[in-house]
């Protein structure tokens, strides 16, 4: 064989290397991409998904308890300043 074309054959073959090592390092870019976004789309659902589904009845039965709370609060002063109208010399 002669010396130009084992320098070819060795071109060759550390061509066909790069082009095998190049294309798994895009496929490796490429798969962690996808596994990126999962994990974002994970990270922001989670907490969309329990508020919507799991912490909303809560804070709505919180939010009409404490609704009730105030009203009663609101109808105990109007009645305690009723009594002491209706007491006289005060």
């Amino acid at each position: 064989m002669l010396p130009h074309n084992k320098k070819i054959d060795e071109i060759y073959r550390l061509v066909s290397d790069n082009n095998r090592l190049l294309r798994k390092m895009r496929r490796a870019a490429l798969w962690g991409t996808i596994v990126k976004l999962l994990l974002y789309a994970v990270i922001l659902g989670v907490p969309v998904f329990l508020y919507l589904t799991v912490f909303q009845p809560m804070i709505q039965d919180v939010v009409g308890t404490y609704s009730q709370i105030q009203g009663m609060q609101n109808t105990s002063v109007d009645q305690l300043q009723n009594l002491l109208n209706g007491i006289p010399g005060l």
